[in-house]
């Protein structure tokens, strides 16, 4: 074999190698492209609408209130209200799977003083159980069950515009026909 045939044998190797390893490359990378982005849209779907009234406590430590959540998907917010419908704190916390972080933050009568409810949602969405505890040393049990979902708005239905009448046709009139004309024939001299 001569030199050239080693040398040209040998660059189609190399040339081999490179588009194994960028087919290598390209593959992984839209492997991780598709795995980011299937992982996020099941982290989403995975989190739960909390959404709603929740009735709590009184019992395990903590006074009996409602948890009022206004935004219940991923970070929470809302207010808390005492039986007889006095807000007495904000909400604010977090949901990521079953896990709940539900923080109230006292701005009425005891301004300063935060509850933290750190609990599990149950498997059907209408409880969550867990502990509390308070930046005053405060501590217990809890329980909080969904007591409605806020209504669903209905969307205003859209007004149909009236149909355009049409105007009647008026008849057609027949179309005039040419009268071919007959050649004139020239006279002989």
């Amino acid at each position: 074999m001569t030199r050239s045939r080693k040398v040209a044998g040998s660059v189609q190797s190399t040339q081999r190698r490179c588009h194994q390893v960028r087919a290598s490359w390209l593959v992984f990378a839209l492997a991780l492209f598709a795995s980011l982005t299937l992982g996020v849209s099941l982290a989403v779907a995975n989190t739960p609408n909390l959404k709603g009234t929740w009735d709590c406590c009184g019992a395990g430590g903590a006074a009996a209130q409602d948890f009022v959540i206004t935004s219940g998907s991923g970070a929470l917010a809302g207010s808390a209200k005492l039986p007889g419908g006095e807000v007495f704190a904000t909400i604010s916390g977090r949901v990521s799977g079953h896990t709940v972080r539900i923080v109230t933050t006292y701005n009425s009568f005891d301004p300063g003083y935060v509850a933290t409810f750190a609990g599990t949602l149950s498997a059907s969405g209408q409880k969550i159980t867990g502990n509390w505890k308070s930046n005053v040393g405060q501590s217990g049990t809890f329980t909080a069950n969904l007591a409605s979902k806020p209504k669903k708005t209905k969307k205003p239905k859209k007004t149909k515009k009236p149909k355009k009448t049409k105007k009647p046709k008026k008849p057609k009139k027949p179309k005039k026909t040419k009268k071919t004309k007959k050649p004139k024939k020239h006279k002989k001299p």
